[in-house]
C-alpha cells in the first residue's frame, strides 16, 4: 500500500510541476498586413490590421534606426488602435517598424509583418524624396558658378540645402565633380544631377540635369547644362548621385547603391514670372481650385476625386509614385468651370504613398497625397 501511495503522490507532483511549467498561448492572432501611410520630414503613419478572433487587448509597436549599426528597438506600449503616427523622426533616414498584439490572457503574440520590421523612409528636407546609399563611393566635391563645395563622406546623403548657388535661367553652366572610390580595381561609377525647376518637390524627366562617368578616384570631371527660360524663379532644390554604374537605380530617389546623395539649393533668377500654382504666389483662380481625395487613405480599390474649376480650360490628372514615376495619366479634354466628380480605380497601385495632381492647360493647380493600403 505504501508503495503504491508513493507511486500515487510523484505522479501527482509531477503532473504539477508540468501545468507550472506551461508556456500559455496566445489567446489572439497577430498584427498583419503592417504597412505605412502618410510619410513626411518627421513623422510616419503606421497601419495594420487584425484576423477574425478574439480582439487584443491592446498593441505593442517597436521600430529601430535602420542607418545606425548597432541600434536598439524603442517600444511603445499601451496602443489601442490600429493606426499609430511615429513622430520626432529624422529626416531623409530610414526605420524599421514592427507590431505585436498583446491578447486577453496577457500573452504577446508573434511580431508583423516579421522580426526584421518594415522598412521605412521619411522625406528629404523640403518634402522632397529620400535618397541616401551606403557610402562605399563618396561625393568629394563640387564646384558651379565659379565656387567650390568640398563635401567628403558623408555616410551616404550629404545634406547641404543650406548652401545657395546661384543661376540665371538661359545661361549653360559647368559643373565640375570629383568622386572618391573605394576600390582599386576602378569601378565604373556616375554622377548623375536634378534640378527642380517647377518647384514641385518632385525630380520629373525633364528635370534630369546631366551626367558623367568616372573610373579613377578623385579625379575631376565634369559635364554642361543649361538652365531652361521656362525654370521658375526662386529657391529649389538640386540633387547630386555617385554610384557605381553596374549597380545604378538611375533614379533620383531611393537607395543608390555603393554610392552618395547630397542636397543643395539653387536659386534661379531671369526665369518665369508665374509662380508655381501650389505656392502662395499662385493666381486668384487657381488658389480656389480645391482638389478632394476619399477615401483617404484607400483601401478597397476605388477613390473619389472631387475639384472645382473656376475657368474652363483642357483637364488632366496625374498620379505618380513616391518615386516620381507615373502610373496614371486621365485626360479629362477641355472641360467648362464648375464642380466636378471623378471614381478611379487604384486596385493595381501597390500600397503606399501617391502623389495626385490636377493640371490645367499644362500647369499644376492642385495637387494631394494619397495614401493605398490593403
Amino acid at each position: 500500500m505504501k508503495t503504491i501511495l508513493s507511486a500515487l503522490i510523484i505522479f501527482c507532483t509531477m503532473g504539477l510541476y508540468a501545468q507550472e511549467g506551461q508556456t500559455l498561448e496566445p489567446t489572439c492572432q497577430m498584427p498583419y498586413r503592417v504597412t505605412y501611410g502618410d510619410i513626411n520630414m518627421r513623422n510616419a503613419v503606421i497601419h495594420w490590421g487584425i484576423f477574425s478572433g478574439p480582439p487584443p487587448e491592446s498593441y505593442i509597436l517597436k521600430y529601430m534606426d535602420a542607418m545606425v549599426s548597432p541600434s536598439k528597438w524603442r517600444t511603445i506600449e499601451n496602443i489601442t488602435d490600429t493606426t499609430y503616427t511615429l513622430t520626432g523622426l529624422k529626416p531623409n533616414h530610414g526605420y524599421s517598424v514592427k507590431v505585436a498584439a498583446v491578447c486577453s490572457n496577457g500573452v504577446i503574440s508573434k511580431y508583423g509583418p516579421n522580426q526584421s520590421g518594415l522598412s521605412i523612409n521619411t522625406e528629404a528636407k523640403g518634402n522632397y524624396c529620400w535618397a541616401y546609399g551606403n557610402g562605399l563611393n563618396y561625393i568629394e566635391g563640387m564646384r558651379l558658378n565659379g565656387v567650390n563645395y568640398s563635401t567628403g563622406d558623408n555616410g551616404g546623403y550629404g545634406d547641404y540645402v543650406s548652401t545657395i548657388i546661384p543661376l540665371e535661367a538661359g545661361h549653360i553652366y559647368k559643373m565640375y565633380l570629383k568622386g572618391h572610390i573605394w576600390s582599386n580595381n576602378n569601378p565604373d561609377c556616375q554622377f548623375r544631377a536634378y534640378i527642380d525647376y517647377n518647384q514641385n518637390k518632385t525630380f520629373e524627366e525633364d528635370e534630369y540635369v546631366g551626367n558623367v562617368y568616372t573610373t579613377k578616384s578623385d579625379s575631376v570631371v565634369q559635364f554642361n547644362f543649361k538652365v531652361p527660360v521656362s525654370a521658375q524663379n526662386g529657391e529649389t532644390r538640386l540633387r547630386l548621385v555617385f554610384e557605381e554604374t553596374f549597380f545604378a537605380s538611375d533614379s533620383p530617389c531611393n537607395y543608390n547603391a555603393n554610392g552618395e546623395t547630397e542636397d543643395y539649393t539653387v536659386n534661379i533668377s531671369g526665369g518665369s514670372l508665374q509662380a508655381n500654382p501650389i505656392n502662395d504666389n499662385a493666381s486668384e483662380n487657381m488658389q480656389s481650385v480645391k482638389l478632394q481625395i476619399s477615401p483617404n487613405p484607400a483601401s478597397n480599390g476605388l477613390i473619389t476625386l472631387q475639384y472645382n474649376l473656376v475657368q474652363k480650360g483642357s483637364v488632366q490628372i496625374s498620379i505618380r509614385d513616391y518615386m516620381g514615376t507615373s502610373t496614371q495619366l486621365i485626360n479629362k479634354g477641355f472641360i467648362d468651370k464648375g464642380t466636378y466628380t471623378e471614381k478611379l480605380q487604384v486596385q493595381n497601385l501597390m500600397p503606399g504613398i501617391y502623389q495626385v495632381t490636377l493640371l490645367q492647360n499644362g500647369a499644376i493647380i492642385q495637387q494631394q497625397k494619397l495614401v493605398v493600403v490593403y
